[in-house]
């Protein structure tokens, strides 16, 4: 039987290149596949694109020949087996589609004729449009698959062909909650990617944008995909002059160090409390004063003013057009003037007016950016269509260009902005963590007690992700991933804590209730006590596609807990494969849930070898004391040197890759002794 189906799999391979126009295809060999461009190919034995399935029927004794697993026993043929895989250019491949057209013959067998009902996937790109203006911003693909007999993996994009990486998955559609059974999961079955420009192709002329989704058993369904032809678009003017001449500051005849501090909001948020915590321990120098400025006000005031800080609410930093833009610019101008500041802290790559302003000043500026982003993705996905032409992006690009020093948590993040920036002046210094807090916290709280408070059985092993729920978090991935495995685990519950409301919240309660999850799986609002969490749980998971350096992962391994995080951007830095935790491919449901179940399966004392080293690492790299010293000193040396030469030259004292310190690479001056609280 096996070699009749592998002689007939070779016939069927050059029938199927011949319906896609091509000449017959040839087996790989050994070396790897090496198929010219364009031409559809097939083969035996290897993992390919569409598997390739051979089934009989048992009356008939009729072949059939399917790309979907379960299609043979749902028409009642027997003995299907994997023959191969098939290749075909995507654009092509939609012809291998599973059959959706009535089968003439099936009535005389006593089966439907209607193959619509069938377990077969479905969905289709639906985002860009034809005619969209593409061509000067990020490309935002979006559509949806439903597998209704599997568990979509992963999605990947392809244009003309071309892989352009892997969507974001388990987005809300609440389009499709009423067309499809919630038993198919609609709420959650969206997936998106945005594509900067540059991935863009540079001919003129349409482009064919499409995608693949692969099952967790390997099977791949081409979503339909859709062509457009681009229309060229507004394309950023990056050397817009400033309307608003620079007012250079007059230099104050004082001693100390007054700053003009901005922030995007005071809210809810890693990015705000790293600055309130380093704006807690820069207080405590002699002669530093400080005044925030952010458009929105929040629960980090309170803290700010209780430490000694002025904080300023004034609207407008998300001013687009110029003449909106300038006028800010002319208010932020009279705030300098009378404030007689020395130079500017820049938190958030949100913040490039403060930035901006600096330069217009005559001020040296200091900026923490902490997103992970490919720039003109970050402006399609915060700003939209609109933001990526506009005034305030050629701003953005000279402030990132006239920055006294730029600052990184992690060597990742630096890296996306190498090209718009001198990276002499980059300095890398990881998080600071309130890591004696933490220890306090540890001794004092009662696990037993805590867990009777949170309802949470003493025998249960606990996931917990803590993080706002949000698409970015991955929070709907991560319950699909437990979904998966949380039947070999019986005593293992989720908590996912960080629910603020909102429609990624409603779709992901949706999932939860209709795969019977809701009694193993929790949501909790976002709380103002995380440590009575990371106190009582055995893992500690975050599913984001996209992170620097979260402090939640930095909390969970400080509490001795193994920590099963996506390899991307900063993630690496902190989680080291198999020694402080797990790392699992980003947006990708079948190694998520591979590395779940792995961490679940492992007894207490592999996972308190886990946990220590993860504790250690901690503590060797985010003392919160050396990392407010070290952000001083570039203060000081910010303060001294003159802000017209803070764009040409590099930080004082720094080395080749933009560190505080000589003797190392990475962490320059991170395993150094903490010293003592300055008083300067």
């Amino acid at each position: 039987m096996g070699g009749r189906l592998r002689a007939t799999a070779r016939r069927t391979l050059t029938a199927f290149a011949r319906l896609l126009g091509g000449p017959s295809p040839r087996p790989f060999p050994e070396g790897g596949p090496a198929v010219p461009e364009g031409e559809p190919a097939g083969y035996l034995d290897r993992e390919g694109w569409i598997p390739l399935y051979c089934a009989r029927h048992p009356v008939t004794g009729d072949q059939l020949l399917s790309t979907v697993a379960a299609e043979a026993s749902s028409l009642g043929y027997v003995d299907n087996t994997l023959l191969g895989h098939l290749v075909a250019r995507p654009q092509l491949s939609e012809s291998l589609r599973p059959l959706r057209s009535p089968i003439p013959w099936a009535r005389r067998f006593g089966l439907s004729s209607d193959v619509s009902g069938l377990p077969l996937p479905s969905g289709a790109v639906d985002q860009p449009h034809p005619g969209d203006a593409v061509r000067s911003r990020a490309l935002r693909v979006s559509g949806c698959v439903v597998w209704p007999a599997a568990t979509v993996s992963r999605v990947e994009v392809l244009i003309d062909g071309e892989l352009q990486g892997r969507a974001r998955m388990a987005v809300p559609r609440s389009d499709w909650t009423a067309r499809l059974p919630a038993d198919q999961h609609p709420a959650v079955c969206g997936f998106e990617l945005l594509v900067p420009p540059g991935r863009l192709p540079e001919r003129d002329g349409p482009f064919y944008v499409s995608a693949v989704a692969e099952s967790r058993d390997g099977a791949l369904y081409p979503v339909p995909g859709v062509q457009i032809e681009p229309e060229p678009g507004p394309a950023y003017a990056g050397n817009v002059e400033p309307a608003v001449c620079p007012r250079p500051a007059a230099s104050p005849a004082r001693a100390g160090m007054r700053v003009l501090a901005f922030t995007h909001h005071l809210g809810v948020g890693g990015a705000q409390r790293y600055m309130v915590e380093l704006l807690d321990r820069l207080g405590e120098r002699r002669g530093f004063s400080c005044t925030v400025v952010a458009p929105e006000d929040g629960i980090h005031r309170e803290a700010l003013e209780a430490a000694g800080h002025e904080v300023r609410i004034v609207p407008g930093l998300d001013r687009l057009d110029a003449d909106g833009y300038e006028a800010h610019q002319r208010e932020l101008l009279e705030l300098v003037a009378a404030g007689g500041y020395d130079l500017v802290m820049a938190n958030a790559l949100d913040t490039f007016p403060g930035v901006d302003l600096a330069q217009r000043a005559g001020l040296p500026s200091v900026w923490a950016l902490h997103e992970s982003f490919d720039l003109d993705v970050w402006w399609t996905q915060t700003k939209g269509s609109e933001g990526a032409g506009s005034y305030a992006r050629s701003r953005s690009a000279a402030a990132l260009r006239s920055a006294y020093s730029l600052v990184f948590a992690t060597e990742a993040t630096a890296a996306l902005y190498r090209p718009h920036a001198d990276p002499e002046r980059f300095v890398i210094s990881p998080y600071g963590l309130e890591l004696d807090e933490i220890a306090r916290r540890r001794r004092s709280l009662d696990r037993a007690t805590e867990r009777r408070r949170l309802g949470i059985a003493p025998d249960a092993d606990v996931v917990l992700c803590m993080a706002s729920v949000e698409q970015r978090k991955g929070q709907a991935l991560l319950a699909r991933a437990f979904a998966e495995v949380a039947g070999d685990h019986p005593r293992a519950e989720l908590a996912l804590v960080g629910d603020q409301g909102g429609a990624y919240s409603d779709a992901l309660r949706s999932f939860l209730a209709a795969s019977g999850l809701e009694g193993r799986v929790r949501i909790e609002p976002m709380t103002s006590d995380p440590y009575r969490w990371h106190g009582v749980v055995d893992i500690f998971a975050l599913a984001s596609d996209v992170e620097s350096s979260p402090f939640a992962v930095l909390e969970a391994m400080a509490f001795g807990t193994p920590a099963l995080a996506c390899r991307v951007f900063g993630l690496p830095e902190l989680v080291r494969e198999g020694e402080t935790g797990l790392l699992c491919e980003p947006s990708d449901v079948s190694d998520l849930a591979r590395c779940l179940d792995r961490m679940l399966g492992m007894d207490g004392s592999e996972r308190g070898a886990l946990g220590r080293a993860a504790e250690r690492r901690v503590r060797e790299r985010h003392d919160p004391v050396a990392h407010a010293d070290r952000v001083w000193e570039l203060l000081r040396r910010a303060q001294a040197r003159p802000a017209s030469k803070a764009s040409t030259a590099a930080a004082a004292g720094a080395n080749g890759s933009g560190q505080l310190s000589s003797g190392s690479t990475q962490d320059a001056s991170v395993n150094s002794s903490p010293r003592a609280k300055s008083s300067e």
